[in-house]
């Protein structure tokens, strides 16, 4: 990898891990009856967290498979760099 490759991936790795690490320290404020509570569509908190942690292992797999790509992930991106 080049060094801007390893920049932009390594970016990219810090905020995954920067939203996950709010995640939890949003969670760990809350008790059980938070995610048991449900909205008007009969969904719980729990069930939307699934869901959230569901598209972040997409999107965390999305980044491995673009590690390999990050020159061309880079161009997609920002053209005018």
């Amino acid at each position: 990898m080049k060094y801007r490759e390893i920049t932009l991936f390594s970016a990219l790795k810090q905020r995954f891990a920067d939203t996950q690490q709010q995640m939890m320290q949003f969670l760990t404020a809350r008790d059980e009856a938070f995610l048991q509570k449900i909205d008007a569509e009969g969904h719980t908190n729990e069930y939307y967290l699934q869901g959230i942690i569901d598209h972040n292992m997409y999107h965390l797999g999305q980044m491995g498979a673009g590690a390999g790509h990050a020159e061309k992930i880079e161009k997609l991106f920002s053209p005018h760099l």
